[in-house]
Protein backbone atom coordinates (compact mmCIF):
# COMPACT_ATOMS: atom_id res chain seq x y z
CA UNK A 1 0.00 0.00 0.00
CA UNK A 2 1.27 3.50 -0.98
CA UNK A 3 1.17 6.15 1.32
CA UNK A 4 0.43 9.88 -0.16
CA UNK A 5 3.20 12.50 0.70
CA UNK A 6 0.86 13.82 3.67
CA UNK A 7 0.63 10.31 5.78
CA UNK A 8 4.17 9.52 4.70
CA UNK A 9 5.23 12.81 6.45
CA UNK A 10 2.57 12.26 9.55
CA UNK A 11 4.02 9.05 10.10
CA UNK A 12 7.86 9.65 9.99
CA UNK A 13 6.88 12.62 12.55
CA UNK A 14 4.99 9.92 15.08
CA UNK A 15 7.81 7.65 14.07
CA UNK A 16 10.57 10.08 15.05
CA UNK A 17 8.43 11.24 18.35
CA UNK A 18 7.72 8.14 19.60
CA UNK A 19 11.73 6.78 19.45
CA UNK A 20 12.60 9.80 21.28
CA UNK A 21 10.48 9.64 24.13
CA UNK A 22 10.51 5.59 24.66
CA UNK A 23 14.07 5.27 23.18
CA UNK A 24 16.08 8.10 23.46
CA UNK A 25 14.77 9.44 26.40
CA UNK A 26 13.23 7.16 28.50
CA UNK A 27 14.00 8.43 32.10
CA UNK A 28 12.79 11.95 31.13
CA UNK A 29 9.31 10.43 29.85
CA UNK A 30 8.51 8.36 32.91
CA UNK A 31 9.51 10.69 35.49
CA UNK A 32 7.21 13.45 33.03
CA UNK A 33 4.17 11.14 33.75
CA UNK A 34 5.03 11.03 37.41
CA UNK A 35 5.49 14.90 37.38
CA UNK A 36 2.64 15.03 35.68
CA UNK A 37 0.13 13.05 37.92
CA UNK A 38 1.74 14.77 41.20
CA UNK A 39 0.77 17.67 39.73
CA UNK A 40 -2.57 17.25 39.14
CA UNK A 41 -2.57 15.93 42.70
CA UNK A 42 -1.17 18.57 44.33
CA UNK A 43 -3.90 20.84 42.43
CA UNK A 44 -6.73 18.82 42.96
CA UNK A 45 -6.02 18.91 46.62
CA UNK A 46 -5.27 22.47 46.99
CA UNK A 47 -8.85 23.00 45.28
CA UNK A 48 -10.75 20.78 47.58
CA UNK A 49 -8.92 22.67 50.40
CA UNK A 50 -9.07 26.08 49.71
CA UNK A 51 -12.08 26.57 47.14
CA UNK A 52 -14.51 23.89 47.66
CA UNK A 53 -16.65 24.53 44.83
CA UNK A 54 -14.47 24.21 41.96
CA UNK A 55 -13.55 20.90 40.35
CA UNK A 56 -11.21 20.36 37.43
CA UNK A 57 -12.28 18.79 34.42
CA UNK A 58 -11.84 14.96 34.18
CA UNK A 59 -9.89 15.20 31.24
CA UNK A 60 -7.34 17.33 33.00
CA UNK A 61 -4.99 14.81 34.01
CA UNK A 62 -4.32 13.97 30.50
CA UNK A 63 -3.12 17.61 30.12
CA UNK A 64 -0.91 17.41 33.31
CA UNK A 65 0.49 14.36 31.80
CA UNK A 66 1.41 16.00 28.34
CA UNK A 67 2.72 19.02 30.49
CA UNK A 68 5.01 17.04 32.56
CA UNK A 69 6.34 14.73 29.70
CA UNK A 70 7.22 18.19 27.35
CA UNK A 71 8.96 19.80 30.11
CA UNK A 72 11.31 17.20 30.79
CA UNK A 73 11.45 16.19 26.76
CA UNK A 74 11.96 19.61 25.24
CA UNK A 75 15.55 20.57 26.24
CA UNK A 76 17.08 17.17 25.68
CA UNK A 77 15.49 17.20 22.49
CA UNK A 78 16.67 21.02 21.64
CA UNK A 79 19.89 20.71 23.19
CA UNK A 80 21.12 16.48 23.42
CA UNK A 81 24.39 14.92 22.49
CA UNK A 82 26.23 16.09 19.98
CA UNK A 83 28.48 13.88 18.08
CA UNK A 84 32.29 14.80 17.84
CA UNK A 85 32.57 17.22 15.02
CA UNK A 86 35.74 15.25 13.33
CA UNK A 87 32.71 12.51 13.62
CA UNK A 88 30.33 14.32 12.06
CA UNK A 89 33.01 16.03 9.37
CA UNK A 90 33.62 12.33 8.59
CA UNK A 91 30.27 11.79 8.11
CA UNK A 92 29.86 14.06 5.83
CA UNK A 93 32.73 13.75 3.60
CA UNK A 94 31.05 10.04 3.00
CA UNK A 95 28.32 11.33 1.75
CA UNK A 96 29.28 13.88 -0.14
CA UNK A 97 31.80 11.45 -1.89
CA UNK A 98 28.87 9.51 -2.36
CA UNK A 99 27.44 11.56 -4.29
CA UNK A 100 29.98 13.16 -6.34
CA UNK A 101 30.94 9.93 -7.35
CA UNK A 102 27.78 8.10 -7.55
CA UNK A 103 29.62 5.30 -5.43
CA UNK A 104 28.00 1.88 -4.73
CA UNK A 105 26.27 1.40 -1.64
CA UNK A 106 28.21 -1.31 -0.84
CA UNK A 107 31.54 0.83 -0.92
CA UNK A 108 29.63 3.72 1.24
CA UNK A 109 29.15 0.86 4.06
CA UNK A 110 32.95 0.11 3.77
CA UNK A 111 33.31 3.47 4.60
CA UNK A 112 30.63 3.39 7.45
CA UNK A 113 32.30 0.65 8.82
CA UNK A 114 35.93 1.54 8.69
CA UNK A 115 34.45 4.98 9.87
CA UNK A 116 32.89 2.83 13.34
CA UNK A 117 36.04 0.45 13.47
CA UNK A 118 37.81 4.06 14.23
CA UNK A 119 35.63 5.71 16.48
CA UNK A 120 35.00 2.47 18.51
CA UNK A 121 39.36 1.68 18.39
CA UNK A 122 39.42 5.25 19.80
CA UNK A 123 37.28 4.79 22.73
CA UNK A 124 38.97 4.85 26.52
CA UNK A 125 37.55 2.65 29.39
CA UNK A 126 37.79 3.43 32.80
CA UNK A 127 39.29 1.22 35.25
CA UNK A 128 35.79 -0.96 36.10
CA UNK A 129 34.85 -1.20 32.88
CA UNK A 130 38.24 -2.77 31.89
CA UNK A 131 37.51 -5.22 34.68
CA UNK A 132 34.38 -6.09 33.75
CA UNK A 133 35.53 -6.93 30.38
CA UNK A 134 38.12 -8.78 31.19
CA UNK A 135 36.08 -10.49 33.24
CA UNK A 136 34.11 -11.65 30.32
CA UNK A 137 37.20 -12.61 28.15
CA UNK A 138 38.01 -14.73 30.79
CA UNK A 139 34.95 -16.50 31.56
Amino acid sequence: MKLTPIKENISYSVRTALEFLFVKNPRGTSIGVFLGISAYGITEIYLHLYKPGINLPSNSLFYFIAIGITILNIFPYMFGKKLNPNIEEAISLIEEAAKKTKMPLYHKRLLYIELYKKVLGSVEFNNETKKNLETLRNS
